[in-house]
């Protein structure tokens, strides 16, 4: 969930050094000569070429290639964001771009012979070179042909890719932004093998001691079995984002709908255990007013990151204030959880007799009264984070924080601690016998 935010208010939601597609004449820019093609942050390094662009044209017709040109901006105030949905003549968006504005000569297309079975001609534009010496910033490849008349040419294949020249093979493809997302993963995805592993020893242990498996322990096992394959999904995305340059789009999308469930599968069990569940054997009350706010949730969570990936547009640089407004929808529903949360654990808390219970809802609130609030803090940190900063730093923090969360539970429940803690011990805890634990949920 933090992420998706971080992401709305990143600039877009571009994770490639690979762009490929095809022109439209009646698209944004396109209906006005010029179109966005890619971009990407590159390193920085003052005097040293940084980066390269490698731009590859496809087209039937030898003539709608030859002249359209390659534009490059940058993302100053007067550069691309001065271009994007202004609806700028094409000679004068040119004039704002970094390689055709110093009365030198625009790279143009140099066509070569028919190379494939289909007979379409290919332009190919290899080792633009990049240097930056201030800071990392957005780059933007834009094809642009302002002389024949009022729209680019459609249906011209191309491919952009971005590579940093300073870079090892296993960063070269990425951009600034997300650079060193796929070490994270490496070694989250390690930490959670072990993490697994220990974890499940300890539920069949309590599962054997117990003879049977309480809802709770049931749900938390699921989170933690869900949390791990939401990291085995970013680690093949990023990890495959190391030897294709693009990863595999779906498989992130898929791992942040898992996030989700993932997220609110917890906050659910963290506001049944305030309320006493498993702990106190309290009487749970309005339990199907809680599970229906939190799959009323998870469902705006999860149309939120379709929707996301559905209208993305990795030509802009700003997210929609429809977007946005989705998230702060959602901000406050978190919010409203979290306050749900610490209203029912400090209510558990001054009700309970049994001191060592009481210790327990007190240390549940000092770990996860923070770790509620940690989400509406971070997103005002996204604020005060340059934007090639924000995106890889705030998924580190959100993986993190969450890790925590469900290692101090997962130490909690251990087998040799679990029923000084919780209630788990006999299948009916709740009621007084009034309904069986498996009916609860």
């Amino acid at each position: 969930m933090f992420r998706l935010l971080f992401f709305a208010i990143s600039v877009g939601l571009v994770h490639s050094a690979i762009f490929n597609g095809t022109t439209k004449a009646d698209d944004t820019t396109g209906k006005l000569g010029y179109e966005f093609a890619g971009k990407f942050v590159f390193d920085t390094e003052a005097k040293e070429v940084v980066g390269t662009i490698d731009v590859m044209l496809e087209h039937t017709d030898k003539a709608t290639l030859e002249g359209i040109q390659i534009w490059l901006f940058d993302d100053e105030d007067a550069s691309w964001p001065a271009v994007y949905k202004k609806d700028i003549v094409c000679e004068k968006a040119r004039s704002k771009s970094k390689t055709c504005n110093t009365g030198q000569p625009c790279t143009k297309c140099e066509v070569d012979a028919p190379v494939s079975v289909d007979g379409k001609f290919r332009c190919t534009l290899n080792q633009q070179k990049i240097t930056e010496g201030s800071r990392p910033r957005y780059w933007f490849v834009v094809l642009g042909k302002c002389d024949t008349g009022k729209t680019i040419p459609a249906d011209v294949s191309y491919g952009v890719h971005f590579v940093q020249a300073l870079r090892s093979d296993w960063n070269k493809e990425f951009g600034k932004n997300w650079m060193g997302l796929q070490t994270f993963f490496v070694l989250f995805f390690v930490l959670y093998v072990i993490f697994v592993a220990v974890h499940f020893s300890g539920v069949y242990k309590l599962r054997a001691k117990l003879e049977f498996m309480h809802p709770m322990v049931q749900l938390f096992a699921l989170v933690v079995a869900l949390q791990f394959v939401m990291i085995l999904l970013s680690l093949v995305h990023y990890g495959g984002f190391v030897s294709n340059g693009k990863g595999y789009p779906g498989v992130l999308e898929t791992s942040e709908i898992c996030d989700a469930v993932v997220r609110v599968l917890f906050v659910l069990l963290l506001i049944l255990l305030a309320k006493g569940w498993a702990i106190s054997g309290n009487e749970l009350t309005q339990k199907w007013l809680i599970i229906g706010g939190c799959i009323t949730f998870l469902v705006i969570h999860v149309v939120i990151v379709l929707l996301e990936y559905a209208v993305k547009d990795d030509a802009d640089t700003s997210q929609g204030a429809g977007v946005i407004f989705m998230h702060i929808v959602l901000l406050i529903g978190w919010l409203c959880f979290g306050g749900l949360f610490s209203y029912h654990i400090y209510k558990s808390y001054k009700q309970e007799d049994n001191p060592v219970k009481a210790v327990l809802y007190r240390n549940l609130a000092l770990v996860y009264v923070p770790w509620m609030l940690a989400y509406p803090f971070t997103t005002l940190l996204v604020f005060f984070l340059p934007d090639w900063q924000r995106g890889r730093i705030l998924v580190m923090v959100d993986v993190t924080f969450n890790t925590v969360a469900y290692f101090v539970l997962s130490f909690l429940l251990w087998p040799s601690r679990a029923e000084e803690y919780f209630c788990i011990s006999t299948p009916d805890v709740m009621t007084a016998g009034k309904i069986d634990t498996y009916e609860q949920l």
